[in-house]
């Protein structure tokens, strides 16, 4: 039998709480035992220790309690309610589900992450870099439905961790964290705050109390208006679980007060040597996807190493190939989009006006330019921005800089940035 998780002692409870525990546990046995026999029913790999579920059972009643503020009448409909979600949404398979997991490593590239450790407090911590997910491309490539199934998915398998740090130090461990860092992060991202609504709903209602901690890191300008809409949506305890970390030297120090050093990476202050975001990724890989790796050193040598495996019609002029038809060639056809749009002026103008503009550039040049369809990505990303905006140029406010642009070998080339503080016309 696995190791099991510590007991739960009632007495940590006092008279009044306990009598209100016993109350939820007896009214629900019937219904917990009914739950428990459709798990046990499931046809999982790792199979389900009725002993382990019943202390389970009761540290899960005791989470609904607190959140439901000891109100027996509340924290039963609740705890109703989760037992026929997790059954109808197939919850403790989820893990085990093969369809689910391929979106969730799908998910992964796109969004850099990683489970990195935990807390000074045993808590497993999760470091997403949120302000680099790409909102265009995950709407394009997952359902709304698929991106929930994800999300429970993650919870679940935090819920997996916490439970194992619990078996590995004989203390119960039932809460996580996460670092949310949001350098990059763009107006944009508005367009999955209804996701995010609907996963804080998730959270609320069937994983009450599970989260630790979260720390906002690297918040940009547009953060307190991102702020001012999802503050609403969350529970005043929950709230104060959020700690904001202004962008700055102060953010390591924050950081570490809740977190020991080698479980924080190097970028964050700590001094984590085996982490996806530390130099030697090279201990993450194994030997044989090592060995598929050809490192190119920038220089003279560089096309004729790349020509030793491909075509020169299939490689850019800008690697040394020939090739005619690619984005970098003079009759290719590039694609633009604005990503951020103005917030007082008619987006139909601004559209027209960009693509006049483009249209003059044409006419003088072997190029041709489209406007991008939905979701679809672009070589042209245009937005109206102010202040710091995470490319590392500044704006400085109305009658200076008016716009900036990237020459192509930069990291944010094809970025076209107008100052929205200045006053625009389309005349």
């Amino acid at each position: 039998m696995a190791v099991s998780s510590p007991l739960f002692d009632i007495n940590q409870l006092n008279a009044e709480q306990q009598k209100k525990f016993d109350t939820v546990y007896n009214e629900l046995k019937s219904k917990h035992s009914s739950y428990l026999q459709h798990k046990l029913n499931l046809p999982l790999k790792t199979k389900v220790d009725s002993e382990q579920e019943e202390n389970e059972w009761r540290y899960e009643l005791h989470r609904f309690l607190r959140a439901r503020k000891w109100n027996v009448t509340h924290t039963i409909k609740s705890i109703q309610e989760m037992i026929r979600w997790r059954i109808d949404n197939n919850v403790d398979s989820i893990l085990e589900h093969a369809p689910t997991s391929s979106r969730m490593d799908l998910l992964r590239r796109i969004v850099p992450n990683a489970h990195h450790g935990y807390t000074k407090a045993h808590r497993p911590l999760y470091i997403e870099k949120s302000g680099l997910i790409r909102v265009n491309k995950i709407l394009s490539m997952f359902t709304p439905e698929e991106l929930l199934q994800c999300h429970i998915y993650w919870l679940e398998y935090n819920c997996q961790l916490a439970r194992e740090r619990s078996r590995q130090l004989g203390k119960h461990v039932e809460t996580f964290a996460m670092v949310s860092d949001l350098h990059g992060c763009k107006l944009n991202i508005r367009k999955v705050l209804h996701l995010y609504k609907q996963s804080l709903y998730i959270d609320e209602n069937y994983y009450p109390e599970r989260l630790g901690q979260m720390f906002i890191v690297n918040p940009p300008a547009v953060f307190p208006a991102l702020w001012n809409l999802v503050k609403h949506w969350l529970d005043p305890i929950t709230k104060t679980k959020i700690i904001v970390i202004k962008k700055g030297p102060g953010t390591s120090a924050a950081l570490l007060q809740h977190i020991d050093s080698n479980q924080l990476p190097h970028e964050y202050g700590g001094g984590c040597n085996s982490c996806s975001t530390a130099p030697n990724l090279k201990h993450w890989l194994d030997p044989i996807t090592k060995t598929k790796i050809i490192v190119i050193k920038k220089g003279p040598g560089t096309s004729a190493a790349l020509l030793q495996h491909i075509d020169s019609n299939q490689l850019p002029h800008e690697y040394g190939g020939g090739c005619n038809s690619c984005s970098t060639a003079p009759n290719c056809i590039s694609v633009w989009k604005l990503e951020c749009d103005h917030p007082f002026y008619d987006l139909t103008k601004i559209n027209r006006q960009i693509e006049r503009s483009f249209n003059d550039w044409a006419r003088y040049t072997k190029l041709t330019f489209r406007q991008a369809a939905e979701h679809e990505d672009a070589d042209f990303n245009l937005a109206f921005e102010y202040g710091e905006h995470s490319d590392g140029s500044i704006f400085d406010g109305r009658d200076g800089t008016l716009a900036h642009a990237f020459y192509p070998w930069q990291h944010n080339r094809g970025q076209i940035h107008f100052d929205s503080t200045e006053k625009w016309t389309d005349k």
